[in-house]
């Protein structure tokens, strides 16, 4: 059985770093998370480039870490074709974070060094059907693309 310990906010920042770097994320976003604790967001059109979340988003990664005491420090942004309306195109924002227990960063890594990761999925277009699962990604120029 894992053991869940509970970890401070700067041992969560730090650990955060660390998948960054590990995520090969470009300098200027782990820069600003680390000076400023501003989570980047990589919209779905710009690999690699990122801009900050918007108000909206700001709001979910808050409500999230309040419910969770995890630390979001990344953001991706797809779109996706709502299957009951072909011209509905929904996006979905997955957010990489650490979880408050250390027993399961291990499991994150190696999760990680096969490009699939654990992350919260908020549907803006259904919030209600937003959840925690398993996303496959490539790292490119400095962000990440996700896969499914």
């Amino acid at each position: 059985m894992m053991k869940k310990i509970e970890i401070s906010k700067k041992e969560l920042k730090k650990e955060a770093i660390k998948r960054m770097k590990y995520l090969d994320l470009s300098r200027k976003v782990i820069l600003q998370f680390q000076k400023n604790n501003e989570v980047r967001i990589c919209p779905h059109y710009f690999f690699g480039k990122s801009m900050p979340v918007n108000s909206e988003i700001q709001e979910v990664i808050h409500q999230f870490e309040k419910r969770t005491g995890g630390l979001v420090y990344y953001v991706l942004a797809t779109p996706y074709v709502d299957l009951n309306n072909e011209k509905n195109i929904m996006t979905m924002y997955s957010l990489f974070y650490v979880s408050k227990y250390s027993g399961e960063w291990e499991a994150d890594i190696l999760d990680m060094s096969e490009n699939y990761q654990i992350t919260y999925v908020y549907n803006a277009n259904y919030p209600e059907l937003s959840e925690l699962g398993t996303i496959a990604f490539n790292k490119i120029n400095g962000g990440l693309q996700r896969l499914g």
